[in-house]
């Protein structure tokens, strides 16, 4: 993912006596998940009434950009916007991600005077949003007419976000569900430790009882794990003892892997011997794993 660095539009005027160039600005509105804004599409002379445009079948075409020059061959002659190398309509000057742009839209500002109205009718556009290495085009190919009798906003249709899952990395969070106390006491004082990629967490419960506790959300490891699309592989060290001795502990060492994304549960066993005894303690515990891509 990466910021929006040039924004290039090709607009085609179309040749009407009623709704020919205009000296008034449009405004290309970009926004999306990652918010957005407007840029003010100022041109000396107007749009599709100068020299500047490039006479077509279809009337004036007008190539334009703004910020780092995208898009256009190094043959073509684009103009930039008024405004748009490092000033106020400089797209670099806001970070808004390429791929989090869902919206793009023309609009023009509106006169009540039918004869002061500076009308303007689009027969196509074309914007593309470009952010140095990838280029996402958004268009629409039907009339589009600006003025007060038609109104001012014209919604373009953009091409579908592709992303390829090896560009996303794997994040892995671990919480602990529950853990079972079964067959002999080793002592209710019990303190846990869970260490998982060089992370420990530690727990304690000062009245641990035979039976199962749960722990709703204990987060006990948080990262990232390779790539998204792939195994991610986890080792985890699970030791249980009780508070204040030396003796009775246990740990257990295993491995995991699983395809990323997914939700997998993890049970691992825990045996504890009593000190001075050749009874032991079982505890069984549960680890919730979510793999996402991000």
């Amino acid at each position: 993912m990466a910021d929006i660095t040039g924004i290039a539009l090709d607009l085609y005027v179309a040749a009407s006596s009623i709704y020919d160039g205009t000296a008034d600005p449009l405004y290309l509105g970009v926004y999306g998940t990652d918010g957005g804004r407007e840029f003010r599409l100022e041109m000396t002379e107007g749009i599709g009434t100068t020299t500047e445009g490039i006479v077509s079948v279809q009337g004036v075409q007008e190539k334009v950009y703004l910020g780092a020059l995208c898009h256009f061959t190094p043959a073509e002659t684009p103009v930039q916007i008024v405004g748009s190398n490092g000033g106020l309509n400089d797209p670099r000057t806001c970070d808004l991600d390429l791929d989090s742009v869902q919206f793009v839209y023309l609009k023009k500002r509106l006169r009540k005077d039918v004869n002061k109205d500076d009308r303007l009718i689009l027969s196509q556009a074309e914007v593309f949003l470009c952010d140095g290495t990838k280029t996402r085009e958004f268009k629409q190919s039907c009339p589009m007419p600006f003025g007060y009798e038609a109104g001012g906003k014209h919604w373009l249709v953009g091409d579908p976000v592709t992303v390829n899952p090896s560009d996303q990395k794997c994040h892995v969070t671990v919480t602990l569900k529950s853990i079972k106390y079964s067959n002999k006491s080793v002592g209710k004082k019990i303190r846990f430790n869970t260490t998982i990629g060089g992370q420990q967490h530690s727990g304690y419960d000062g009245d641990f009882d035979k039976g199962e506790t749960i722990y709703p959300g204990t987060t006990v490891f948080s990262g990232d794990l390779g790539n998204c699309g792939q195994n991610f592989s986890l080792s985890f060290e699970s030791e249980i003892r009780e508070e204040g001795s030396v003796e009775n502990n246990g740990t257990t060492w295993n491995s995991y892997s699983a395809p990323c994304p997914g939700t997998y549960e993890h049970p691992t066993l825990v045996t504890v011997k009593k000190k001075n005894s050749n009874k032991y303690a079982h505890f069984d515990l549960v680890y919730c794993i979510e793999a996402t891509c991000v």
